[in-house]
């Protein structure tokens, strides 16, 4: 466990260790499996049958299959765990490890109420304050539309439009009107001034971050170099460090924006 150099965190690697059998390898194990046993009982396998011998098949093919390790790296800061990008299956696995190692972890599941505190009644807030400075601005907070945006009609044929708001002197009056017509906004890209730049889905799900002014921060080591060099160690570790803080920056946002309902906390052990 490494403290981030702020000094208001850590880092620390979950090791997962799994063995795993190609699919087109067991299926093909399976099909000359189960063709063997049926020309020699000249009966058909049925589908129960055929999975059990599945089965059967995966642990043995599971001796000879090579270890597939994978890092999961970790950063905790100020009571929130942030895992890296990885299948849900994998973050699964860690939040077991975690349980295992402390014992228990108390989490909050927090609740958004779609219709309330959608994007879409957000949107139209943040193009009412365009039209109007006097109408309260209350659409995305400190975040601002940056990139792409998502809507989608859903009817007897769903209909899906994208745009790009990040173009110079971009016009909302089309966004204006296919809000008007009952389109909702799926996805969009907000930015958070100087930090990072993502993707915020309807589920509230935040993807594809971008974080701002890390060429330069390198940049500025090089030249506070005598020789230009920077340890790279180092660097690694100011990065992680400023994206930490941009992403608990970002939560934080998020949570004031939507105000979610009273959590319910569970502890897990």
């Amino acid at each position: 466990m490494t403290p981030l150099l702020s000094g208001q965190g850590y880092h620390f690697i979950v090791r997962i260790d799994q063995k795993k059998v190609p699919k087109d390898v067991l299926v093909q194990a399976l099909t000359k499996r189960v063709a063997e046993l049926e020309s020699m009982g000249e009966r058909k396998i049925g589908r129960k049958e055929r999975s059990i011998i599945s089965e059967d098949i995966a642990i043995e093919l599971m001796k000879k299959a090579f270890w597939h390790t994978r890092n999961i790296h970790c950063f905790y800061r100020d009571g929130r765990l942030f895992v890296s990008n990885c299948p849900s299956n994998l973050i699964d696995a860690t939040m077991r490890f975690l349980v295992h190692a402390c014992g228990e972890l108390q989490t909050q599941t927090l609740h958004l109420s779609e219709v309330k505190h959608g994007l879409t009644a957000r949107m139209e807030d943040y193009l009412k304050n365009l039209e109007d400075s006097d109408y309260p601005a209350c659409g995305f907070g400190s975040l601002h539309p940056a990139g792409k945006i998502k809507l989608e009609l859903k009817d007897e044929i769903t209909k899906k439009v994208s745009f790009d708001v990040g173009e110079i002197d971009f016009d909302y009056s089309e966004i204006k009107s296919l809000l008007d017509s009952s389109y909702q906004v799926t996805a969009l890209e907000l930015t958070a001034p100087n930090l990072c730049t993502f993707t915020l889905n309807e589920k509230a799900q935040v993807s594809g971050i971008c974080f701002d002014g890390e060429e330069e921060m390198v940049a500025e080591m090089q030249g506070e170099s005598e020789d230009g060099t920077v340890d790279g160690v180092y660097v690694w570790r100011k990065t992680a460090d400023s994206r930490v803080y941009a992403c608990e920056h970002i939560c934080q946002i998020l949570l004031e924006m939507f105000k979610p309902e009273e959590p319910d906390q569970q502890e897990a052990d």
